[in-house]
């Protein structure tokens, strides 16, 4: 009460309704982006489940991408990086 107090006595009504919407608004805004993180996250959780459901494993159990040295990809392979 003592804050309160000193804002309308040094500034006056106009600015304590001025903080007062600014503050109500950064609140709102900050409820809305944690809902939406929220919402994000499960969203992408949801679809890594799915995914990992559909890959397919090898003999030993394991993805293609959890092998060091798979040469899988293009970018794996030493002869496409030859230096000349």
């Amino acid at each position: 009460m003592i804050v309160l107090a000193s804002l309308f006595a040094r500034t006056g009504v106009q600015f304590f309704i001025r903080c007062s919407i600014y503050v109500a608004l950064l609140a709102l805004v900050i409820i809305v982006r944690l809902v939406h993180r929220r919402s994000t996250r499960k969203k992408l959780d949801h679809l890594t489940k799915e995914m990992m459901k559909q890959t397919e494993k090898d003999d030993q159990g394991k993805y293609p991408w959890e092998y060091e040295d798979s040469k899988a990809h293009s970018w794996d392979n030493e002869e496409t990086h030859t230096r000349r």
